[in-house]
């Protein structure tokens, strides 16, 4: 009932973010006129005041162990909520059963009485039609992200070049970014969450869809909850630190960089006339 745990804290995107320190990284696209290492004077060392890296890659590692161990947390608790699910249906079919009053093709109807063998294969069978039919109705489905959501608008920014350049060519571009994939990510993950209840619907019994709502809910309630306490974990605290300072320094570079593009003019040599 959960997907992409390890996305939490987006660390993926920290460790990308730090790779872009290299000016010719940063500031790639400036075009073949500027050489911004040059320009730099980069020899290859990029000092970055207030910004101790070792300590940052510590944080980050200690951090990303931190949120491994909080993801194996909340996945045994939605494994051990599916296991509890199973166990109240079967505790629900040793005092029902169904009959098909419209025959082995149609609907049943859960009916007061334990279920005899017989029984157990037909519903085994009919569970297995409509969960079959249910992920087949999935696979052709519209996964478009709804409008207005994270997803749909990180979706259109990527499939944009020009519009996600001009973003992170702002000087809180590359935070506002990060800040899109996280909620897209938390979207992601909540429509997982619900999709697999969905499916556990589909070979449970309606009286107990309750029941698989409220193991939904849990999970849910437990995913936020992880993600509020690694937010404010002392890790994470000093990384958005050490983030703000390297996106202070990262604008800081965008306009030195861009006050000698527009400075600068190519070379013409001339000859002395004598």
């Amino acid at each position: 009932m959960i997907a992409g745990l390890n996305t939490i804290g987006n660390l993926a995107t920290m460790v990308s973010w730090m790779q872009q320190i290299d000016p010719k990284n940063l500031y790639v696209n400036m075009g073949p006129d500027l050489d911004p290492s040059v320009a730099m004077g980069n020899t290859g060392t990029m000092a970055v005041p207030g910004v101790n890296f070792d300590e940052l890659r510590q944080l980050m590692m200690t951090l990303q162990e931190t949120t491994a161990a909080l993801d194996e947390r909340d996945r045994l608790m939605a494994e051990r909520g599916e296991k509890d699910l199973e166990e109240a249906k079967a505790d629900y079919f040793r005092e029902h059963h169904y009959e098909w009053p419209n025959g082995p093709e149609g609907e049943p109807v859960a009916v007061r009485g334990p279920e005899t063998p017989e029984q157990a294969v037909l519903r085994q069978k009919y569970e297995r039609r409509k969960l079959e039919a249910y992920q087949d109705a999935q696979l052709n489905a519209d996964n478009t992200p709804p409008s207005g959501s994270a997803r749909a608008r990180l979706a259109e920014l990527t499939g944009n070049p020009s519009r996600m350049q001009e973003m992170l060519s702002q000087p809180d571009g590359q935070k506002r970014f990060q800040e899109l994939s996280e909620q897209a990510q938390v979207e992601e993950e909540t429509a997982s969450i619900r999709a697999r209840a969905q499916e556990l619907k589909q070979t449970m019994p309606p009286a107990l869809h309750g029941q698989v709502n409220q193991v939904r809910d849990r999970v849910l309630d437990r995913r936020a909850t992880t993600r509020a306490q690694i937010a404010s974990s002392p890790e994470a605290l000093a990384l958005k630190q050490y983030q703000d300072k390297l996106q202070e320094w990262a604008a800081a570079q965008k306009r030195q960089i861009a006050e000698i593009s527009d400075n600068w003019a190519p070379y013409s040599p001339q000859a002395f006339k004598i």
